[in-house]
Formats: structure tokens, sequence, C-alpha cells
């Protein structure tokens, strides 16, 4: 980016760079917007924003996972789009012009934690990814970007091209003030899609200050948005994949999902780990988290051939297990698994694929407590990451009974019916939000979580 006087601004510059070589972001098109259906195809629509997943040495599988993306801002006027919250790097100058009209939400991002007075921003690196399974053949898919100070788009592992540059500065000028736009339709597939961005900071020389600069003499980040388009039919059935390192969905607290009476949960869950069922212990459900609540009103956790279903009180867990290994349980088909307490009495009773296969009295009970509920993982701190796919995952306040469950586990339900509070289907098969059927518990997909078009038997 140039000033007025013809020298480009310091931090501009350097911004782009640090996205191009650092942000190599495995965007594997998890849309951010919604999406529209049309009589051609259906159409989702993604921009940057909080929702992508950061990394720090390489993408997904590679890199270490840093958290999640955050707004940034040169300062408190530029850019003129700039978002409540985003973090001002403090820079003293004006840039990042790029018009952002055509991908309306858009917001420019950088890594997690990072300030104006961070230091060590010359030629900073970081990937941002996301992930997005499509129902249908690809139609159509495009996205436009804009880098301080320089960005490289892949698909699916080919290069599709790049823009700014960390050795020439009137190339990373020209990336910070136009979008430039990618077809990526051809290299779009039925089924998951990766797109990465490989984004790097400028140099120390591009800024002009004394090595190594701060964010707020050398800032970073990257901006970008776009559709696909794809023939998915809207009614298809669909599950929730999870990749076992960071990715997982999660709902809101509500009063009525903090179930302390009697329950009934119920989760499809298919295991994707290389080692079947002998692996750490996971969790496929869980209201809280277990490194920073003693209390949860009900988890569902699966390892060393064992699956354990129960709640937690006083940081202990209390719970009954049943032993896949010994029941014969192919760790490579799907399974269903539900579980009932009566609290009157604390028992429960624990189903496999409609079976009762196990059933006991809970050394106590649980108060509960006040955080989100989480499919596919224990929480932010205790992690247990659940690789794999899961499907149709039901919470209940009233104890089911054997019929009950033996009768409707393989079909998805539809209606009212009494005591279901929550109920994700994960039909969506585009998006980033799996619709609760049953209320307004509404799930989140987050940091690499994305809708299969594989579904149970």
């Amino acid at each position: 980016m140039e000033h007025s006087s013809g020298k480009r601004p310091r931090g501009v510059a350097s911004v782009v760079g640090a996205l191009s070589m650092a942000c190599a972001l495995v965007v594997s098109l998890a849309p951010v917007l919604p999406t529209v259906a049309h009589a051609s195809g259906v159409r989702t629509s993604f921009v940057s924003d909080s929702s992508w997943s950061v990394y720090r040495g390489g993408p997904p599988g590679l890199g270490a996972l840093v958290g999640p993306a955050q707004a940034v801002c040169l300062n408190g006027l530029f850019p003129t789009s700039c978002p409540a919250g985003a973090t001002l790097y403090g820079y003293p100058g004006f840039g990042w012009g790029a018009d952002l009209a055509s991908i309306p939400g858009a917001a420019w991002i950088w890594g997690p934690g990072v300030t104006g007075s961070s230091g060590s921003a010359d030629l900073a690196e970081l990937w941002f990814a996301k992930t997005v399974t499509l129902g249908g053949a690809a139609l159509s898919g495009t996205l436009a970007i804009s880098a301080d100070d320089s960005a490289q788009v892949w698909v699916n592992g080919s290069a599709i091209g790049s823009v700014g540059s960390v050795d020439d500065p009137r190339l990373s000028s020209l990336s910070q003030g136009a979008l430039t736009t990618f077809d990526i339709g051809p290299y779009l597939v039925s089924g998951p899609n990766t797109l990465a961005i490989r984004g790097q900071n400028g140099p120390q020389r591009y800024a002009g200050c004394a090595s190594p600069c701060s964010y707020a003499q050398n800032p970073a980040a990257v901006v970008f948005g776009g559709s696909l388009t794809s023939d998915a039919p809207a009614s298809a059935n669909g599950s929730l994949m999870l990749n076992g390192t960071t990715a997982y969905a999660q709902a809101p607290h509500d009063a009525n999902l903090n179930v302390t009476s009697d329950w009934t949960v119920e989760a499809w869950f298919a295991d994707d780990d290389s080692k079947g069922f002998e692996h750490d212990y996971v969790t496929l459900l869980n209201k809280g988290d277990r490194a920073s609540s003693g209390e949860a009103p009900y988890v569902i956790t699966l390892g060393y051939k064992r699956l354990l279903v129960g709640l937690r009180h006083a940081w202990t867990d209390y719970t009954l297990q049943y032993d896949l290994f010994q029941g014969r349980v192919d760790a490579r088909l799907w399974h269903h698994v539900a579980a009932t307490l009566q609290r009157s009495a604390r028992t429960l009773t624990v189903y496999l694929d409609g079976v009762q296969v196990a059933q006991g009295v809970l050394g106590a009970e649980t108060l509960g407590n006040t955080l989100p509920v989480q499919i596919g993982r224990s929480g932010p701190q205790s992690g247990k990451y659940f690789h794999g796919r899961l499907d149709d995952v039901r919470i209940w306040n009233v104890a089911r009974s054997a019929a009950d469950i033996a009768s409707s586990y393989r079909s998805e339900l539809s209606g009212s019916q009494a005591g279901l509070l929550a109920n994700w289907k994960f039909n969506e098969g585009v998006g980033s939000t799996a619709l609760d059927s049953a209320g307004h518990h509404d799930a989140v997909l987050n940091q690499g979580a994305v809708f299969s078009s594989d579904t149970h038997p």
C-alpha cells in the first residue's frame, strides 16, 4: 500500500504478507453465511470471521491449533468497515482499502491474542481452516480475497492462484487495495472439500521499522469471502463429521437442557479412529467441561473398548460402562447408544442398538451447570475430541421405556414429542449451524466440524 506521499504504509504491507505464508487456511468451505436454494442448485456463502480455526506451522494435521480467528483493524478509522469488538493494532496510518461490498459481513482477521504490541510480526505465518461437505455435484464456486501482504489459494490440494507478495512491495500494496476473485468451481467435488489459503506477512523492510517489528508497525491480516453452489437436495439426510483433534459442535446453555431430574440421552456414532475402540477416552456428548466444572447432568464417553454413560458430581464421574470388546461390537459400523436415568431411584439403564446392555444405581446426583452442551468433545479445556461421525443426537426430560427406544432409534422423529428437549439431526448438508428440530437449541459447528452425507442404517 502507498501513502499519499508515495511511501508504502509499514503496517499494511506486513499484514498481507503474514497471511500469505501464515494463512494456509484449510478453509474447506464451511460457510458462515446462510445457504440459499435456487432452481439451479443450493448456494452457500462464506466470509472470514471468528468461526475460522487458526493453526501455526501448517494446516490441520501438521500445524498446531492456536484457536479461533479474531477480527483486526489498523486503527479506529481503517478499514472503514471495522466491526465492533475488533482488535485495533494502533497503526498510525491508513490502509486496507479493498471494497468488501461483494462479500458482506467479511472482516479482516488474524490469529487470536495478537495485539499491536505483539512482536515478531515480520514474515509471521498462520493458517485459517474450515471444511464443508457437498451433498451433491459441485456446480460452481468463487473466492475473493485481499491480503496484507500475500496469500495463496488452494482447493483440495491444487494451487489456484496467489495475491500480493513478500518480495515486491508494489504487489503487496495492490493486494490490500482490491479483492482478487478466483474461480474454484472446477476444483470442488461432491463430499468434503478443502480450500487452503497460505498467507505470510511482509518483511521488516516493508515497514521501515527496527527489527523485529510489532504489529502496530507491521500489521497483518486477510479478508475473504465467496460462495459455492451444488445440486445437493435440500431434504438429504446427513450426519456430523469430526476430525478428532479440533472439531466439535456446541449448543448454548439453556435451563431446560440442564436436566437434573429424569432424562434420556441418545446418539448414533461411528468411530473413525484407526485403532477402532482401542483409543483414549473421547466424549460423544457432555454438558460442561470436566476440567472446569465438577458437575455435569449427563455425559457419554467412549474409549479403551468401553462405552461409559452417566453424570458428574463434585468432580467425580458416576457412570455405567459396557465392554464393547466382550460384546463383540464391530468398531467399523454405526451404532446407537441410549441411556435413561430415573432420578428417584438413581437407576441408570444403558442401551446399545436398541438392546439393554447395562443397568445400575448411581452413587450420587448432580447439580448440573450453566455451561454449553458439547457434541463431540468434553470441553474447551479438557478436549477429548471424538474422531468419527455423530447423528440424531437427542436429549429428553423423561426416562423413556425400553419399548420406546427400540421402536424409534432407527427413525428420525417428526412432529411434537412429549419430553423431547433437543434433537440435532445434522441434515443441513452445508453451513455451520445444526438446527434443533425439537426447540430452539441450535448448535454451531466449530473448528473443522462439517456435515457429511453419510448416515446411520
